[in-house]
């Protein structure tokens, strides 16, 4: 799952150095001429990545860092993650450069599940000045190790970042991702109060939806049964339409007996199901509530 403001940070890692041609991109070999250049752009801009790639395949000219940059871009967007990766593995940059280069191939190498290798070009950024994509470096490296289940090494970095400061635009999307980490090493109370801090902020109703599942199966692991089940309502009420809500609802008519939920509850779940095409299951809770309302009426 890759957010809006991760792909914005990755786009400007592929978009730094696609302008003019430096003396570095010039002694690497690279003559793609300028209107060469604009018209592949051009097509790039419109979406059409395959033929904007053909054609500066067709040039001749991949060699140098300009094309070879935008080569690798083209690649990217038709998710051709690994020759993208190839295509950079050509070029050898220096500098604040360098830095970009090993980051942009340690996103690639991610993206294309090579998590080792992703982990190599983020160690050759140790001793690099990154400058603002530092904390993007941060972030990815939180996420890989997480995937790659190390988890003490995703809390050394995520805390370290966090201490150092992250940038506005990249700071909800980290601190959802501490929200994670957090729940994998066992730390609920924090992961809790990020949870907490994020919705505060009145955030995207995408991100909301995200920070629910994620209180929901924090209180569903504590076994807070009362409380998970309040996070589903909410979920099922705010967000019907998340992808995860369906399975929330199921998950907790699978643990909490009918009996015990709310008539409040059952009338909004049967309607959620009844939306969503479940009609058994809507069946079902419509039976009980119809069992309910004999009985009032036997009790009366």
């Amino acid at each position: 799952m890759y957010r809006i403001v991760s792909c914005v940070f990755f786009a400007a890692l592929i978009i730094v150095g696609e302008g003019p041609a430096s003396d570095q991109s010039r002694a690497a070999g690279g003559t793609f001429t300028g209107d060469g250049v604009r018209s592949v752009r051009l097509l790039a801009r419109y979406g059409e990545s395959y033929p904007a790639w053909l054609r500066l395949r067709a040039s001749g000219d991949v060699g140098g860092v300009v094309s070879a940059r935008l080569d690798a871009r083209l690649l990217t967007e038709m998710g051709r993650y690994a020759e993208a990766d190839s295509v950079l593995a050509r070029t050898a940059l220096r500098g604040e450069d360098a830095f970009r280069h090993h980051l942009q191939r340690a996103r690639l190498n991610h993206l294309a599940g090579r998590l080792d290798r992703a982990c190599e070009h983020l160690s050759a950024t140790d001793s690099l000045e990154g400058g603002s994509f530092t904390a993007y470096r941060d972030y990815l490296a939180v996420k890989i190790h997480l995937e790659r289940e190390d988890v003490a090494a995703a809390r050394t970095v995520g805390a370290r970042a966090l201490q150092a400061g992250v940038p506005v635009p990249l700071q909800d999307e980290f601190e959802e991702l501490m929200v994670h980490v957090y729940t994998a090493s066992g730390e609920p109370s924090l992961a809790l109060e990020g949870i907490r801090a994020l919705n505060s902020r009145g955030r995207s109703s995408q991100m909301r939806a995200r920070l629910f599942h994620a209180e929901y199966e924090l209180y569903s692991a504590q076994g807070q049964a009362n409380e998970a089940r309040r996070v589903a309502m909410e979920m099922l009420t705010r967000y019907p339409r998340y992808e995860a809500t369906s399975a929330v609802v199921d998950e907790m008519l699978s643990t909490v007996p009918v009996g015990a939920i709310q008539t409040s509850d059952l009338l909004s779940i049967a309607a959620y199901m009844t939306a969503s095409g479940q009609y058994s299951g809507a069946r079902s809770i419509y039976r009980e509530l119809e069992r309910r309302r004999l009985k009032r009426a036997q009790n009366e």
